[in-house]
């Protein structure tokens, strides 16, 4: 597969599968080309110094900051690792894969009532990617999985905030142009993981 240079993006709510499909495609194509993966808050600058602040308050970054705040630097660090590690990494040749990019700093601010109009012009300077694959999975069984997980919940992460955003989901992807190949992440990660390589398959094959 003609993989090299490649930027592939994975959407989805919380509880998809985007991280371990992230992970599962990493696996495979190294087989074919060096690749990097980036996660969440991986290499973020911004996010953390917020975090820091809220923690010498002894209080969270949620309960610190306005939600315009937080989606302001959740955009910078997108902004920053676009220019400061996916470019550099997709212009050395290798593959890039992330598993939360712009649509998701939209998403998540416009549930919060933001204003999010300066948050699409940093996103409009982000390196666009070669593939959008987006998982789709009902809100009920993502909000299953996350309480299987046994983690803390954050705020968005209830019944009613996952709906929305999965609606969001398909109007950013709509007014913002983005093409996504939408993959059934109700089967098992196995079955997706099999469907997002012959998806890449089909995209990148050499000639």
């Amino acid at each position: 597969m003609n993989i090299h240079g490649k930027f592939i993006c994975i959407y989805g709510i919380d509880g998809s599968g985007k991280s371990t499909l992230a992970q599962n495609i990493s696996t495979y194509l190294s087989n074919f080309n060096e690749v990097k993966t980036f996660y969440s808050q991986e290499d973020a600058i911004f996010t953390p110094e917020l975090e820091a602040v809220a923690k010498k308050l002894n209080t969270s970054r949620r309960e610190c900051f306005s939600p315009i705040l937080r989606g302001g630097s959740w955009g910078l660090d997108l902004l920053h690792k676009s220019m400061y590690h996916i470019e550099p990494a997709l212009g050395s040749g290798k593959t890039v894969i992330t598993d939360r990019y712009s649509i998701c700093n939209l998403v998540y601010p416009y549930i919060n009532n933001v204003d999010i109009g300066i948050l699409r012009r940093i996103n409009n300077l982000l390196i666009k990617p070669d593939l959008n694959v987006y998982l789709e999975v009902p809100h009920e069984i993502a909000w299953q999985r996350l309480k299987e997980r046994g983690k803390k919940l954050t705020p968005k992460e209830t019944p009613e905030k996952l709906q929305e955003a999965i609606k969001l989901y398909d109007y950013f992807f709509k007014i913002e142009s983005i093409s996504v190949e939408r993959l059934d992440a109700t089967l098992s990660t196995n079955q997706v993981t099999d469907m997002a390589i012959e998806l890449i398959k089909s995209r990148f094959l050499d000639g």
